[in-house]
């Protein structure tokens, strides 16, 4: 794979993860209905393809790796929050937990 190709499909990944973050803020306000896993299953695929294509320049790495290390953080924050809403332990619509109710 060529350099700028990789470059492109890095920045695209990027772009990817600031959208799929904010419409998981959404979904978490009750804004959306339903959780967005189609456009986290493509970010899934498109992380796959990068980290088959190792670069050999160093920043272009690094900043693969940075992605990845973000992606795997929000993973697991969504999936926290997202089993909270599911065990109503909290309010998917901005309505007070009932830990904090009382």
């Amino acid at each position: 794979m060529e350099v700028k190709h990789f470059d492109i499909l890095l920045h695209d990944a990027e772009v990817k993860l600031k959208r799929l973050k904010a419409l998981y803020e959404q979904y978490f306000q009750g804004i959306e209905r339903i959780e967005p896993l189609v456009p986290r299953k493509d970010l899934d695929r498109l992380f796959k393809t990068l980290h088959k294509e190792r670069p050999r320049n160093t920043a272009a790495r690094f900043k693969l790796n940075q992605l990845q290390a973000s992606y795997n953080t929000y993973q697991t924050y969504w999936g926290r929050i997202a089993r909270r809403i599911e065990e109503g332990t909290a309010a998917a619509e901005g309505a007070p937990t009932p830990t904090s109710a009382g």
